[in-house]
């Protein structure tokens, strides 16, 4: 049988079918409070709290939680008191709590120095090994003396890990406050409500309480069993990790083994979630592989899951950042993927080009995967929100990456910007070259000669645009003409060679997912308007890799006569 948490009412789903024996649990939190409210000043109202849970269950939490409830609504005589607990406990409780509490906590050795109106609290995690035995050996002494006490209004908050030495006052306890149960407990102990309720309380989260009540003046008022959700920030906000440490009655030494010992189970998990997922690794990929395969282990790291997949992905990235000798070296060596022509009515050549470039060029990061899906679909022409919608990317990576590869902010080469590689791209498929370098055209043509020579020069802009038409410059115009409209190296060099017309190589995939090929004559208007409406001027019939440069630049009398 299994049921569903929900942290409202009802707590559980009843199911209303006719002779169902599916348990009901509802939500009583508030209720439970009021009653605390109600009685806690009433005279005579004692009793035994009896918590049960797992190591990391949050007992300790709760019962400062109880103590909390007790001290603000109950008598102002109320006290707390610790039962032979470490005075580490008792300094580091009294550090926190709000100054009129400070008095009100104690340490004692002895229940004879338990006064009316106390909380008595036992916790066995910080109890020692002579209080323990002590506790076993004269054990009914010590229950008969705890039912006597409830009777001067006094409280008695027992913490057990599991059935073992405080397992006798179970049965005596009028209030038993079950957590997340120790492997074992319900197969193993007689605790018919254990068993009853095993598959909602084996599944309980770190702020939920499954309770069973015998005291009267809760079962007037109709409160026998139910769930309490009780977050510590909300009801006990002075409770810290150093007061959960003294708890465990730990020093130091015990502290930093114990430490140790979660960090070397931790590098276990990271290593594990390593080999099932590699760079495909996220945070709700791991919860769901640690919750269906590996279940103890979710329930005794969920909290530090989050962390786990943080340093998992760490790993991941050094690893790849080592074997990546270009990431590593002064000079970037660059692979330059080849063009694999396609016969698809939709031209997809260029958009597969980036996306090989950057697969083989990118290096690794938690984004690679992602941009490499971005880049392919902005080139063929998607708008960023389509690209969202398409990709399940948020809007905002989309843009903040397209901006970081077109800007170059950030990234480890220059050679990674998105204008760079539409270089290369239009040098591939060009048959050009691209020699980079500062003020030097974007393309170098040469001839098929046995010593090859330089026959001409292209330019190459890859832009974002909306506007339906564009204006280039051959030369800037003072300091206002911005870099990405100018044509200048390519200008130059045909200036001074004597070079009638160079292409310009024009892509915007505001306009569509195709190339231009703008012949551009030197000695021309110095501003190159390109208009939406006259591209089809200079779209190649058989796309950009029909371009000869040998025609181009050796016959340049039949561009003139082209445009004119």
């Amino acid at each position: 049988m299994s049921f569903e948490y929900i942290d409202s009412k009802p707590y559980i789903k009843k199911n209303n079918a006719k002779n169902s024996k599916e348990p009901e649990l509802f939500d009583l939190t508030d209720e439970f409070i009021k009653m605390i409210k109600i009685f806690a000043n009433k005279p005579g109202f004692g009793g035994i709290f009896w918590i049960i849970g797992t190591f990391g269950a949050g007992k300790s939490a709760l019962l400062c939680i109880l103590c909390n409830f007790f001290l603000k609504y109950g008598y102002e005589k109320r006290n707390i008191a610790f039962y032979q607990a470490p005075q580490q406990l008792l300094k580091a409780i009294q550090k926190v709590v709000p100054k009129e509490y400070k008095h009100k906590f104690r340490i004692v050795e002895q229940l004879s120095e338990v006064k009316p109106f106390d909380i008595l609290c036992i916790d066995e995690g910080y109890l020692s090994a002579d209080a323990k035995q002590a506790l076993e050996k004269d054990s009914s002494n010590f229950i008969a003396s705890l039912t006597t006490l409830r009777h001067s209004s006094i409280f008695t908050i027992l913490n057990s890990p599991d059935d073992g030495i405080l397992r006798g006052y179970r049965l005596k306890a009028q209030f038993r406050l079950y957590k997340l149960l120790p492997d074992g407990y319900i197969d193993e102990v007689n605790d018919r409500f254990a068993k009853r309720y095993g598959d909602i309380i084996t599944n309980l989260r770190e702020t939920q309480i499954i309770f069973q009540i015998t005291h009267i003046d809760f079962l007037k008022q109709g409160i026998r069993r139910g769930a309490l959700i009780l977050p510590l920030k909300k009801y006990c906000s002075w409770y810290n990790e150093q007061i959960s440490r003294s708890f465990e009655g730990e020093d130091f030494d015990a502290y930093m083994r114990k430490l140790r010992k979660k960090k070397a189970r931790m590098e276990a998990i990271v290593q594990l979630l390593i080999d099932e997922f590699g760079a495909d690794l996220n945070r709700r990929r791991a919860e769901g592989f640690l919750f269906d395969e590996h279940i103890e282990i979710f329930r005794e790291f969920e909290s530090d899951i989050g962390n786990i997949v943080k340093v998992a992905l760490y790993r991941l990235y050094i690893r790849q950042k080592d074997e990546d000798m270009d990431y590593n070296s002064h000079s970037y060596e660059l692979e330059v993927p080849e063009i694999i022509t396609e016969t698809s009515e939709e031209d997809t050549t260029c958009a597969n080009f980036f996306r090989a470039y950057y697969f083989k060029n990118m290096p690794f990061d938690k984004y690679k995967k992602v941009f490499l899906d971005i880049i392919y679909l902005w080139i063929l022409g998607f708008s960023q929100r389509k690209i969202s919608f398409e990709t399940g990317y948020g809007l905002g990576t989309v843009n903040k990456l397209l901006q970081q590869y077109n800007s170059g902010e950030g990234l480890s080469s220059d050679l990674l910007r998105i204008k760079t590689v539409y270089e290369f791209w239009v040098a591939i498929a060009t048959r050009g070259r691209r020699e980079g370098g500062k003020s030097k055209p974007d393309q170098f043509y040469y001839n098929d000669n046995e010593n090859p020579e330089i026959i001409g020069y292209g330019e190459c802009k890859l832009i974002d645009d909306l506007s339906s038409s564009i204006t280039f410059y051959q030369q800037a115009l003072g300091n206002k003409t911005s870099k990405k409209l100018l044509l200048e190296p390519s200008y130059n060099y045909c200036k001074e060679s004597d070079i009638r017309f160079y292409p310009f190589f024009l892509r915007n995939p505001k306009w569509g997912n195709f190339d231009l090929v703008i012949p551009v004559e030197v000695d021309g208007d110095n501003k190159i308007t390109v208009s939406k409406a006259n591209i089809k001027y200079y779209i190649l019939p058989e796309r950009i890799q029909s371009f000869n440069a040998l025609d181009f630049f050796e016959k340049q009398d039949l561009i003139i006569s082209s445009i004119n």
